[in-house]
């Protein structure tokens, strides 16, 4: 898309103009939004473990994590996705690793690119639904350039895209894979086609925010048209036309609010989960939206902070490098996100259930990441991927940092790639503990084939994704073999749970 400079400064003063605007209402930096419902809490590290149970063993943490989601006074789960532009595509990651970890979502809320992933899977969307249209669609095609005062380009393109898709997931029925958050039927029936879809019609409580350019304030959306309520929120100043809704005048959410946490406390969660993809080190400015975009990441820091504070569990991705609207990178983003939520499933579990404290999931997250991030760096996944001629140990060894990472795609990629007859054993184990994962387990897993034998931490590890994923059969067949006189030899010392049990909890 083009357009010429005298419009690009247009819009630039628009901007400031807006950015001034907001700047003269202080006191909303000292206004969070509150939770309108008294806060529970997990049980303290340890008051809920039974004499002999080791959180540690992943089939014990398996079976106490069951117990816990068929618990009718578990904690209600909130997930906060902060704005981001392109960085945003981690969101997707996370979901799909939360879902793989058998972690439910019991709320959403959003800001920005967080609410239009938010309201998709609010719909009824899976991850991998989402992820598909993430990388298929042609963004460019969602907006439109607009001869407009206060904007360069208009989203209506995008408010009706949003809507055709959320239909479409309101249509399908809610699935049992054992591992998601209860979700409700949809209220939608057919004499609801000729309008938009609203918040009572999605399948999960989804808030999401803007802001008022004339008033200077926070607006959240708990009610009306769904698709109207995420244009508003991904509508960045200077760049997109805001939006009239009712007598308001509204611009991207992420101006005041980037980290709605406070709004999953508001809707009923009792623990959050938050998603911030602004607080990685910021990336080259390297074009007029990308100064657009960091201007507001400024103002909007200091706002942060608070609702960062509120959250229980943090999730930074790495995608700080990833330029606002750089759309062409939307895999690599996807695949910080399924990392990032891979590395703290254990510890999100352990927290949930009282054998970890606060702090030290928020304090160990980032390290681990980082941690772990630089053991991936050392494998060339894509690039062996490609190459089939890669030396089979590389590629084995491709498999096995991609499966320590949750990148169970990539990992079955790596398998794929290797000679027939490359040592089956293991090769089972992985592409097994892969496809379960992925939700796709086969009916049965025998634990003695031609190819050898499963070594016992193989066996737990697999019983362990089983159980997350809703299935008890094959936990049950699996840990109901005799148990093979072979030695541990899996993946358990190169978990991120091993990393954390060998820290110091404060």
């Amino acid at each position: 898309m083009k357009f010429s400079f005298f419009q690009a400064t247009r819009s630039l003063v628009v901007l400031l103009g807006g950015f001034l605007l907001l700047s003269a209402f202080p006191h909303l930096a000292c206004a969070p939004v509150l939770s309108s419902s008294p806060r529970a809490r997990p049980p303290s590290p340890g008051e809920a473990a039974p004499n002999g149970f080791d959180p540690d063993d992943p089939v014990q943490l398996a079976q106490a994590w069951q117990a816990f989601l068929a618990s009718e006074t578990r904690p209600r789960i909130g997930l906060a996705l902060g704005g981001g532009g392109a960085r945003g595509m981690a969101h997707i990651g996370v979901l799909k690793s939360l879902e793989a970890a058998g972690i439910p979502v019991d709320v959403v809320t959003g800001t920005s690119i967080g609410s239009f992933i938010g309201a998709l899977y609010a719909a009824g969307a899976s991850p991998a639904q989402i992820q598909k249209i993430a990388e298929t669609t042609n963004w460019s095609n969602l907006v439109e350039q607009k001869q407009s005062r206060i904007g360069l380009f208009s989203t209506r393109r995008l408010e009706l895209f949003i809507e055709e898709d959320m239909r479409s997931f309101l249509r399908e029925q809610p699935t049992d894979t054992g591992s998601s958050a209860p979700v409700r039927e949809s209220k939608m029936g057919p004499a609801r086609e000729d309008r938009f879809i609203t918040f009572d019609e999605l399948k999960r409580p989804f808030l999401c925010t803007a802001t008022d350019l004339y008033s200077g304030e926070i607006v959240v959306f708990e009610s009306g048209p769904v698709a109207t309520a995420v244009r508003a929120s991904c509508s960045i100043p200077g760049l997109f036309e805001p939006i009239f809704v009712g007598d308001r005048l509204l611009v991207d959410g992420g101006v005041l609010m980037n980290l709605p946490v406070s709004l999953c406390f508001q809707k009923g969660a009792d623990v959050v989960i938050a998603v911030d993809v602004e607080n990685d080190s910021p990336g080259n400015l390297t074009g007029l939206i990308d100064v657009l975009g960091q201007i507001i990441r400024i103002q909007g820091r200091a706002l942060t902070a608070p609702e960062r504070e509120k959250a229980d569990v943090i999730l930074t991705p790495h995608v700080g490098d990833i330029g606002m609207t750089d759309l062409s990178r939307t895999r690599e983003a996807i695949r910080e996100g399924t990392i990032t939520g891979h590395l703290a499933a254990s510890a999100i579990k352990k927290y949930l259930l009282g054998f970890q404290q606060r702090a030290f999931v928020r304090a160990a997250l980032d390290s681990e990441v980082a941690a772990m991030r630089r053991r991936v760096e050392e494998v060339p996944v894509e690039q062996a991927t490609a190459n089939t001629r890669t030396d089979p140990r590389s590629l084995l060894s491709g498999a096995e940092a991609a499966v320590r990472l949750g990148l169970f795609d990539e990992a079955l990629n790596f398998l794929r790639s290797l000679p027939t007859g490359f040592n089956p054993a293991r090769v089972r184990f992985l592409k097994t503990l892969s496809l379960i994962r992925l939700g796709r387990a086969p009916d049965s897993i025998p634990i003695e084939t031609p190819e050898g034998i499963l070594a016992r931490d193989e066996v737990r590890l697999l019983a362990a994704a089983a159980l997350d994923q809703g299935r008890p059969d094959l936990f049950r067949s699996l840990l109901r073999a005799p148990s093979p006189p072979l030695p541990d030899t899996a993946l358990s010392s190169n978990t991120p749970t091993a990393v954390l049990r060998s820290r110091d909890v404060p």
